[in-house]
């Protein structure tokens, strides 16, 4: 009997645990990679995205304590979103510190960029395009397709045919 009154003394802990890690990875819910030639071998990149507002690993001066327009809000979550140039396959990935340009309490959102400069090797990658990435975790857990996980956007960066690419891959 012990032991009964045990488990059903952490059952609620294990919910609110439970519960939590779902609000955790709810934060991403869309945006754009872009870059552009700045000269030679060097692209400037922006990177824009939404995320929710009240997700818990977000703080700043807006309303509640949550992002306001105007603060710097750094990506993180289950696992940090960084940026990947994509110059090597052993590359780290690069901190994003989100400027807050728009906040939608309605809808429970902020908008946001973040720029970079990088000075690639070459203009292509033995004549493919560098692939430049956005990636981390995690996508809304209502989503029918992949919910809750890792999402992806990239830029195929090709200064030999100066064709400045965007696309989206969700999931991996």
């Amino acid at each position: 009997m012990a032991a009964k009154s045990s488990l059903l003394r952490a059952l609620p802990a294990v919910i609110l645990l439970h519960a939590l890690s779902v609000v955790h990875s709810q934060h991403f819910r869309g945006g754009t990679l872009q870059w552009k030639k700045v000269e030679g071998n060097r692209v400037a990149f922006l990177f824009s995205a939404t995320f929710k507002r009240i997700y818990g690993g977000f703080s700043g001066t807006g309303e509640q304590g949550y992002p306001g327009r105007g603060d710097q809000v750094t990506l993180s979550g289950q696992e940090p979103i960084l940026f990947y140039p994509g110059i090597s396959a052993t590359e780290r990935g690069r901190a994003i510190v989100l400027t807050v340009t728009s906040v939608d309490i309605e809808q429970d959102t902020f908008q946001g960029f973040w720029t970079a400069e990088i000075e690639f090797p070459g203009p292509s990658s033995m004549g493919m395009p560098w692939r430049s990435r956005v990636a981390g975790c995690c996508r809304l857990s209502v989503l029918q397709h992949a919910p809750t996980s890792h999402f992806e956007i990239t830029a195929s960066v090709n200064l030999e045919a100066m064709l400045a690419g965007i696309a989206v891959n969700a999931s991996r």
